[in-house]
């Protein structure tokens, strides 16, 4: 599980840089904060997977998670900065953050669930 989890965090982390430094397609939908819920989703896997491959070196793997998925995000934000029909937003990165810390919960969940099989 640690290659294919380290594989899906890069193949998740390229999808996010390539998805940020293309111009916005979508259409305006009318619901209010919609964004939010798009990054929060959007996040989940990021965390999840980032922990699972770290949480293998017995490191803090939380914590590192969390950061490593944070510079994601804020790398995100930084390069839509710059590409037209995209602006930054640092709410966007709090949305990020909450879906990073339930990817790093439910990693943690399993993580424990396939320690307690192992025991039995």
């Amino acid at each position: 599980m640690k290659k294919l989890s380290v594989f899906l965090f890069f193949l998740w982390s390229g999808s996010v840089i390539f998805n940020a430094s293309r111009p916005s397609k979508l259409p305006e939908l009318g619901i209010e904060n919609l964004d939010k819920l798009i990054h929060f989703l959007y996040y989940i896997p990021g965390g999840f997977f980032c922990f699972l491959y770290l949480n293998r070196y017995e490191v803090r793997s939380k914590k590192l998670s969390f950061l490593l998925c944070i510079i994601i995000s804020l790398v995100d934000e930084f390069i839509q900065s710059f590409i037209p029909g995209r602006h930054s937003d640092i709410f966007d990165v709090f949305a990020d953050s909450l879906g990073i810390a339930l990817g790093i919960l439910l990693g943690s969940i399993r993580t424990k669930s396939e320690n307690v099989k192992e025991k039995i």
